[in-house]
């Protein structure tokens, strides 16, 4: 068995069992099954995954599979046990530029459904788009558990900077980049 996390989704792929009649997966809230979140099935036989959906982006659920054989339900733990949902895109803050100083910049991005404690990778790069190797990018990694914001410093004086943001899940899985446009630092 195999979980794979979608933003508010996981499928679980089994092996086919002799006898079955039905598969199912069930998502709990707890390693104790006593929260179920969601589950689906499938009585199609030929199939080997099914998805349970409704689920929060970049929270941990435990999983299961049963399958049924004459009425009588026989459960599995999915392998991983526990599985995170995926990240999502952080969105647009009302005001993505709090604070621009001479070497320091303070922004802001909206959680868009991502849990408090989410981890970000905040980049502000003097390139668009940026490759990674421009000396003068500065990046911090925070997990903010109130409004999403950053800080970083020190920033080149009088200069652009773009300002790029990506969010990981529990278990580490990078989300895609998204660009919040660009702001100067101020003269000295």
């Amino acid at each position: 068995r195999a979980v794979v996390a979608q933003l508010s989704s996981m499928t679980v792929v089994y092996s086919r069992v002799a006898s079955a009649t039905a598969y199912f997966v069930e998502a709990f809230a707890d390693s104790g099954y006593g929260v179920l979140v969601s589950s689906a099935g499938t009585s199609d036989l030929t199939r080997t995954s099914v998805s349970v959906s409704g689920l929060a982006f970049n929270t941990t659920y435990y999983l299961r599979v049963g399958t049924l054989y004459n009425q009588t339900t026989a459960y599995a733990a999915a392998v991983p046990v526990a599985a995170v949902t995926l990240a999502t895109r952080p969105g647009f803050a009302a005001q993505t530029f709090l604070d621009a100083g001479v070497s320091s910049m303070t922004v802001a991005w909206s959680a868009n459904g991502n849990p408090p404690g989410t981890r970000y990778f905040v980049l502000l790069s003097t390139a668009n788009p940026y490759n990674g190797m421009e000396a003068d990018n500065v990046s911090v990694t925070t997990r903010p558990s109130g409004s999403p914001m950053a800080t970083l410093t020190p920033l080149k004086e009088n200069t652009s900077y773009y300002l790029y943001i990506r969010p990981a899940n529990h278990a580490g899985v990078d989300a895609q980049d998204r660009a919040y446009g660009s702001t100067a630092t101020l003269i000295n």
